[in-house]
């Protein structure tokens, strides 16, 4: 047995951390029975476990701000490790594959590419944002551009196109890009847009990525289909997709606050990173 130093930019300093046989992992909610060890993450970001057994796999549990977070981590030697080489959060193999299949350099996407069958999954209204959910910004990760995917029609006479990061919780807009003005955006066609300033969050944050375009014919966006509205409204704040504030035109319009999300019935592809 010996001591073992976890690292992981999940947790902030000072966080109270539990550790749980792995088999006790609960996602979403907290882990089942008592925790093995608690530690407070130090000022350099680690947290030191004493008296572990070599080569066992444990989960590191703690709620921050009121979000559910794990690291699942196996200890390995018989000595503390020496500085930069602790042991560091290894996801879950659905995890891991999602991240390596994000398109380059994503750090998230609202649905996984292979969900985004249909080439009308959402219609835009002009002057209207559009809201797309499914995504979370990890502590720490700095993010500067956002990109969403038309449909099978493209945009026609277009006046403003800017995209936008919306904390879930509460809608407070947190960044905003560049606007695209007149720029064309054809059917079935990329597009993404610088933010005005990186964005990096402490926390893990829910997010969405939202979509304005002002035009006499707005293009339609890629994405999944759903059965109907009433499908993406579930879950209280937690609407997958949906149409918020209206009338406007460039970024400033938008203010510090989008306006409440009414559900609708398809989930565009989008991703930021």
């Amino acid at each position: 047995m010996a001591s073992h130093v976890l690292r992981s930019d999940r947790f902030p300093v000072g966080t109270s951390v539990g550790i749980y046989p792995v088999a006790q992992k609960n996602p979403g909610v907290a882990p089942q029975g008592s925790a093995v060890q608690t530690a407070s993450v130090a000022a350099d970001g680690t947290l030191t476990f004493v008296g572990l057994p070599d080569g066992t796999a444990y989960t590191a549990y703690a709620t921050v701000n009121s979000v559910v977070v794990y690291v699942d981590f196996r200890t390995d030697n018989a000595r503390i490790p020496e500085k930069g080489r602790e042991s560091r959060e290894q996801p879950s193999l659905p995890e891991l594959k999602r991240r390596l299949w994000l398109p380059g350099a994503a750090v998230d996407d609202t649905i996984p590419r292979s969900d985004a069958t249909s080439a009308t999954a959402q219609a835009l209204t002009s002057g209207t944002l559009h809201l797309a959910g499914g995504v979370v910004l990890p502590a720490g990760a700095q993010v500067t551009r956002v990109g969403f995917v038309s449909g099978s029609t493209a945009g026609a006479t277009l006046t403003n196109q800017w995209f936008a990061i919306v904390r879930q919780a509460d809608l407070a807009v947190l960044a905003v890009t560049v606007d695209d003005g007149a720029t064309a955006w054809a059917a079935n066609t990329l597009k993404e847009l610088l933010l005005s300033a990186p964005l990096q969050l402490l926390d893990d944050t829910p997010v969405y990525l939202g979509c304005l375009v002002a035009a006499t014919t707005p293009p339609n966006l890629g994405g999944a289909p759903l059965a109907n509205a009433v499908i993406a409204g579930l879950g209280g704040t937690a609407k997958l997709s949906g149409t918020s504030s209206t009338g406007l035109t460039a970024p400033v319009a938008v203010g510090s606050a989008a306006g409440a999300v009414t559900a609708t019935g398809g989930v565009p592809y989008a991703f930021v990173r």
